[in-house]
């Protein structure tokens, strides 16, 4: 039985959104630097991150990160990793960054996903990653003790920043 991410999933969903926010975008961050020598044009990717963290931080513009969005889709149609990853860093941008979305003359974008779901991409690509980079097919039965590791690693790190990020439950009194 894997735990991590059973308790990762409780940890993120007992935060407050504005935490639920940087956290999708950290995880999502994080997934693309370990994945990042298998995809094309990830500079897209990090543009459309960054913008939707300057936005949650109060720093950027809605345009900013609709456009940054729009430019990621055409990597989110391609028929590969890439395109895996470009939906799992869209679906955190839309996480994080909802409000955008519903700005005047914006595109209008449903919030499907969630930090946690955001987190299950990103352990899905890691995995996939690993076998990738082995020269092995992900869904190859040759490629499972290598993805189920690399998930396991993905999961540790987004267990280790969810604690590192959130307040402790049990505080003293003072």
């Amino acid at each position: 039985m894997i735990v991590i991410p059973r308790l990762l999933a409780e940890q993120v969903q007992a935060t407050d959104e504005v935490l639920r926010e940087r956290l999708a975008l950290d995880f999502a961050q994080h997934g693309l630097d370990v994945c990042r020598d298998s995809v094309q044009n990830a500079d897209i990717l990090d543009a459309c991150l960054d913008s939707a963290r300057r936005y949650v931080d109060g720093e950027g513009s809605y345009q900013e990160v609709v456009e940054n969005f729009d430019r990621s889709h055409e990597m989110f149609a391609e028929d590969d990793f890439g395109g895996q990853l470009a939906w799992s860093v869209r679906a955190a941008v839309l996480v994080s960054a909802h409000r955008a979305f519903e700005e005047p003359d914006s595109k209008e974008f449903p919030v499907l996903s969630t930090a946690v779901d955001v987190a299950k991409e990103m352990q899905k690509a890691a995995g996939d990653h690993a076998a990738l980079r082995a020269g092995l097919d992900p869904h190859d039965p040759a490629a499972k003790a290598l993805t189920w590791h690399a998930r396991w690693e993905e999961a540790r790190w987004q267990l280790l920043r969810t604690i590192e990020l959130v307040p402790n439950p049990h505080r003293l009194p003072d």
